[in-house]
């Protein structure tokens, strides 16, 4: 859907979009998932701790299956068990008898109501899975085939395209990870992350005078690695549907093993880039992509990005790598909401999509 004339936000005396209310609304939702889900958290922590867990199988659909890649690499990283992304149509169009015992199975879902991701939690339940739902929508299908469900409090979400609720699905899985892994240092810092979203919110002003230059773009690439893979799979997502732009996300591991033969004089390259273990290879990126002519929009709270920046958004310092896809992705928000504006688009109603999509 076309508007005839951008939507004025708050700021010049017109309406909100309900995108930009419910991006602003994370901070809030982020408290409140802390403070009601956290004893819960705890306790599931403990149980699991007890148990013979070899598998963690996550299973999701579209902005929940890029949160659900977040929780991989958590469990991965923390927790030390393996795990993956499960394909749901294994069990509901493949009928494969699919062996879970000793696994535990998370459905991450904000409506709860997605098909084939509740008949796989009810074929994992019922072959032997300890199963979790994390959702924002209390006695939605998929709680019924939950041993556990863990509430995201995120309020009601009416935008199309998902933003507090993908924010909350993270919170929920880093708060999982770090009480399961027994991190104190994360777990210290769980109650500061209302406050650590409300700080990359101050970025709206810029990012929305600068997204203009990237108006009459026809194709993006957005990269991450590790934990901001699923941040740059969101960010891409946001674009393609709210701004009809084609992007593609890719780890950067894989980016140059082929992709980034692509890359040409002015091409738009964003990139989410953070202090630790992964800034030294995000860097050695954005300075080959720099080399090559590339407009690269860099998301980073490592000065030595602005070197290869076309435009810099930096980011707050206070957060350690692990638990920054968080909130960057807040920003990645913003940029993509600003640009469908910008593009006369409504970003609260892309074409052909609704709120809750069914697949099997």
């Amino acid at each position: 859907m076309r508007l005839p004339n951008p939507c004025p936000s708050r700021s010049e005396g017109g309406p909100m979009f309900r995108m930009l209310k419910e991006i602003k609304e994370s901070p809030e939702a982020l408290a409140r998932l802390y403070q009601r889900e956290g004893g819960k958290i705890e306790k599931l922590a403990a149980y699991l701790q007890s148990h013979d867990i070899s598998l963690v199988s996550f299973v999701a659909r579209g902005t929940s299956d890029n949160a659900a890649l977040y929780g991989k690499y958590l469990i991965e990283s923390m927790v030390g068990i393996p795990a993956h992304l499960a394909a749901p149509s294994v069990v509901t169009i493949y009928h494969a008898d699919i062996q879970t015992q000793k696994s535990l199975v998370v459905g991450v879902s904000q409506s709860g109501e997605g098909t084939d991701v509740n008949r796989y939690m009810e074929h994992a339940r019922a072959a032997g899975a300890l199963t979790l739902a994390i959702t924002n929508t209390r006695n939605s299908s998929i709680t019924k085939h939950a041993d556990v469900v863990i509430y995201l409090h995120a309020g009601r979400e009416e935008s199309v395209a998902a933003t507090k609720t993908y924010v909350t699905e993270c919170m929920a899985l880093l708060m999982l990870a770090a009480a399961w892994a027994r991190r104190r240092t994360t777990l210290d810092l769980l109650g500061k992350m209302p406050e650590a979203a409300e700080q990359v919110l101050q970025s709206e002003s810029l990012i929305k005078e600068r997204v203009e230059r990237y108006r009459f773009a026809d194709q993006a690439v957005v990269l991450g690695r590790g934990y901001h893979y699923a941040t740059a799979k969101e960010m891409a997502l946001k674009l393609m549907e709210t701004c009809y732009l084609p992007a593609q996300a890719f780890s950067v591991a894989d980016f140059m093993h082929g992709p980034i033969a692509m890359i040409h004089e002015g091409f738009p390259t964003l990139m989410f880039v953070t202090r630790g273990k992964m800034s030294e290879p995000m860097l050695a990126v954005a300075r080959n992509l720099r080399e090559k002519g590339s407009e690269s929009i860099i998301f980073s709270n490592t000065p030595e990005t602005r070197h290869y920046a076309t435009i810099h958004f930096m980011m707050p310092r206070a957060l350690p790598e692990v638990a920054t896809p968080v909130t960057y992705i807040i920003p990645g928000q913003l940029f993509a909401y600003y640009l469908s504006l910008a593009r006369g688009l409504d970003p609260d109603h892309p074409k052909y999509l609704q709120k809750v999509t069914k697949t099997l």
